[in-house]
């Protein structure tokens, strides 16, 4: 239900003109949106990024850098 209404209202927020759908996917983020845009067949992923430090990143992880170098179509990173 809260994630619902996380997409429900960014959407809102998003100009007339600019075509986008909401989907709410449980799982590992990294693997979800890698199998979830591979199985719909997108042309283009574009994600934001936290801006980790090196160490951050190396300890957590990426979800942005996961997606980046696992994923059939291109990648843009937005910070």
């Amino acid at each position: 239900e809260a994630g619902r209404c996380i997409i429900d209202k960014a959407l809102k927020q998003l100009p007339v003109q600019v075509e986008a759908k909401g989907f709410l996917e449980i799982g590992s983020p990294k693997n979800t949106v890698v199998t979830f845009c591979a199985d719909k067949g997108y042309d283009l992923i574009v994600m934001g990024s936290r801006g980790l430090g090196a160490i951050e990143q190396l300890v957590l992880g990426s979800v942005s850098s996961y997606v980046l170098y696992h994923s059939a179509c291109p990648v843009m990173v937005v910070k």
